[in-house]
């Protein structure tokens, strides 16, 4: 029986290794991919929700919040094709639909808005 050279072998594991690579790398940037999408719809929410709660009800800034926080989820969701991006929206229109133009929030309201909040993922 014949043992085969150091070159064969690292050959071979060369090979063995970039077919593993070939196979799990689109895999593994899709999981990337959606964790970014979903860091990015966090990130969003978590930034311009508590501004809605502070700012006056009859500012242009507030308005522009909510209409920068409703054109951002409409957007995400009709690109997002990753279920685990879904429920963050899910949540970020829930809190966008308690937010009125013009009118001020309710303690109700607020204290709902809040939990929403908190019930988010961290990550």
């Amino acid at each position: 029986m014949e043992i085969w050279s150091l070159a064969e072998w690292v050959t071979g594991f060369a090979e063995v290794l970039a077919v593993s690579v070939a196979l799990f790398l689109p895999s593994w940037e899709r999981r990337r991919a959606t964790r970014e999408k979903r860091l990015r719809t966090l990130r969003t929410i978590r930034r311009l929700t508590p501004r809605l709660l502070t700012l006056p009800a009859t500012s242009d800034e507030r308005s522009g919040d909510l209409r920068m926080l409703q054109t951002f989820l409409m957007v995400t969701d009709m690109m997002n094709i990753d279920p685990g991006v879904e429920d963050v929206i899910d949540t970020g229109q829930q809190i966008a639909s308690m937010v009125h133009q013009g009118q001020p929030v309710s303690d109700h309201d607020a204290a709902a808005i809040r939990a929403l909040l908190d019930s988010l993922p961290s990550s």
